[in-house]
């Protein structure tokens, strides 16, 4: 499931992706489908793609019938959302992030990075009580204020931009594969102890670590198991993903119908 195509900016985090596919705007979705028809050991492997976002109401709808969700976002909404899902419908999700740190002044530089695996089912923490999420930038993220710089300006929040986590794409991978190291944990319960605590590794100390973090006493999230449909809503009939759906449709349709290339302009920042 995801909304967004493939542009040249994000070739270098993204195996198996060619310029082509950047160069035709192609969805995200249709690559991996590729890819994973490319590797499969099925004669016929059947592979459903969803072009939305988890949080519109049709994306939400679709990860319902899921099993198990691997969880991929970089954004505070959409992992809310899982986050809540997780609990209240009983769907384990394996989550999993980067984040880089740098030193403050004119020159940056790196004071260090940290990569995190996390299986998120009732009687572990969920992903706010372990510091993975902060509930009041899921609140920012669903308004649209993480984008807006005039909002950004106002509240002194960093305007460097993201850092290019590409570098550390092979220990990212590794992550990945420390979550299907846990899946095999919540599915298989190797001598019996079930899926592991939040698991970190620290790049600057070369530190792999539990984090210690139990299931808080009043945490909402927590305490709403098998809520369903009562769970705290925080899916909108339309949202900041709605601008991400559309403009790759309009730019591929620009290229096509002009024949020529056509730029996105970006606010600096």
């Amino acid at each position: 499931m995801d909304y967004d195509v493939v542009e040249p900016i994000n070739l270098d985090r993204m195996i198996g992706t060619t310029r082509r596919d950047a160069r035709r705007s192609r969805k995200k979705t249709s690559v991996a489908a590729r890819l994973m028809r490319a590797a499969s050991t099925a004669a016929s492997p059947t592979i459903e793609r969803f072009n939305t976002s988890i949080c519109s109401p049709e994306g939400l709808a679709a990860a319902l019938d899921f099993d198990i969700i691997f969880s991929c976002v970089d954004r505070p909404w959409p992992r809310a959302v899982l986050n809540t899902l997780a609990y209240a419908d009983l769907i384990p999700v394996i989550d999993g992030g980067i984040n880089i740190e740098t030193r403050p002044g004119p020159d940056g530089g790196m004071r260090g990075a940290s990569w995190r695996a996390h299986t998120l089912v009732p009687g572990r923490t969920c992903l706010q009580c372990s510091r993975q999420l902060a509930a009041h930038e899921a609140t920012l993220d669903m308004g649209g204020l993480l984008d807006d710089p005039e909002y950004i300006r106002r509240a002194g929040r960093p305007t460097g931009g993201s850092p290019n986590v590409a570098l550390l794409s092979a220990s990212v991978s590794a992550a990945q594969l420390a979550q299907l190291a846990q899946l095999v944990s919540l599915v298989a319960k190797p001598a019996g102890f079930g899926v592991p605590l939040p698991l970190r590794y620290s790049l600057a100390g070369h530190l792999h670590e539990h984090l210690n973090c139990e299931p808080a006493e009043y945490c909402p999230v927590e305490k709403s198991v098998a809520v369903g449909d009562q769970r705290q809503s925080l899916i909108r009939d339309e949202g900041p993903w709605i601008q991400g759906q559309r403009e790759p449709t309009l730019l591929a349709r620009a290229r096509s119908a002009v024949g020529q290339r056509v730029g996105r302009l970006r606010p600096r920042g």
